[in-house]
């Protein structure tokens, strides 16, 4: 029943277009996805309507929510679920998976300690408890738990690994477990770029460059890694200018790498104007605007933060880092006009 629903709508809705579409087709047209996500929202809207009390409405709402990117209302129909249904596994799972994604480890190991008491066994619901032991510091008991777990390990917590190891000074083993991280991502970007970037910082160069030699294919990601290890082997204007030219061809992940870099140099005017260079050529995401904002705290310029956190809430009306911050930004704007107003001048701001 879980998906049925999901594939139920997708088809009545499909069914009265022209055709099914592709995922290519889905992608070119946006107006019909929305379209298709406000009819099940209305759907279930309705089902909730007529059996306010029947908890399985709430756990798909709550599935809906999840899958298009509104956790906090996730967490509201989860809620509501289990006041309906105090002992529902599928919505303590949700909520865990929820408290991962959010950081919110103890109330995490809380909900994966209770489903472990159920009996509900899964790698899924170890795996994030071991996340969630990591998270809150718990170092040994995490490290513990992994050499007893006999099934697979998440590419996540292979990358804990990597860096339980690296804490402990072991690098030899903490490169091993990056490493693997790198397979089990299907050599992702990403893990590539954390595989690298460990290499480098161990001394072994040579081996970093003949993991990046033996990519088969170039990718941003490959570039961005061997930008990286150049800027970390003192190549730093080779690196940077790898970058730029990613970041020119609309790159988020090399505008944020480049962005660290100015930051970690305390160039904080630079990261601000590759940013503002970006964001005129790019469609803004959500990331990218919040990371533009708190370079303009770190900057005093909280007029601007204000702008830019107000873009975000356009894009995104429940994004929690955005809401949090311009609260606190619009606090202290408000706080220093009040102190110019009592000064007798007008408040500047940038």
């Amino acid at each position: 029943m879980r998906f049925f629903l999901w594939s139920m709508l997708v088809l009545m809705f499909l069914s009265g277009c022209s055709g099914f579409f592709s995922q290519e087709q889905m992608v070119a047209q946006p107006e019909r996805v929305g379209a298709l996500k406000e009819g099940v929202l209305l759907y279930l809207n309705q089902q909730i309507k007529d059996e306010p009390d029947n908890p399985k409405w709430y756990l798909e709402k709550a599935l809906y929510y999840e899958q298009t990117g509104w956790p906090s209302d996730a967490l509201e129909a989860l809620n509501k679920v289990m006041a309906l249904d105090t002992g529902s596994l599928e919505a303590y799972t949700l909520r865990l998976r929820y408290h991962i994604n959010k950081k919110n480890y103890e109330a995490a190991l809380q909900d994966a300690d209770y489903l472990l008491k159920k009996a509900s066994y899964s790698e899924e619901l170890v795996n994030n408890r071991l996340t969630a032991l990591y998270g809150q510091g718990r170092l040994e008991e995490f490290h513990e738990e992994v050499l007893g777990f006999t099934g697979s390990l998440s590419p996540l917590n292979t990358g804990l690994l990597s860096k339980y190891y690296l804490n402990r000074g072991d690098s030899l083993l903490a490169i091993r477990y990056a490493y693997l991280n790198y397979q089990n991502t299907q050599l992702s970007d990403e893990a590539l770029l954390d595989l690298v970037n460990l290499l480098s910082k161990k001394g072994f160069t040579d081996k970093a460059l003949t993991i990046l030699e033996g990519v088969s294919t170039v990718t941003q990601g490959s570039q961005i890694a061997l930008a990286t290890l150049l800027m970390g082997d003192e190549k730093v204007e080779e690196g940077v200018e790898i970058l730029n030219a990613l970041v020119v061809q609309g790159s988020q992940k090399a505008l944020l790498q480049l962005s660290r870099h100015y930051e970690s140099q305390n160039q904080l005017d630079e990261a601000i104007g590759i940013y503002n260079t970006f964001l005129q050529q790019n469609d803004s995401s959500v990331q990218v605007l919040n990371q533009l904002g708190q370079l303009y705290q770190q900057r005093y310029f909280w007029s601007s933060a204000l702008r830019v956190y107000q873009q975000v809430l356009k894009k995104a009306p429940n994004n929690e880092e955005a809401i949090q911050e311009s609260q606190k930004v619009s606090g202290k704007i408000a706080y220093l006009r009040s102190l110019k107003t009592q000064q007798g001048s007008e408040p500047t701001n940038n």
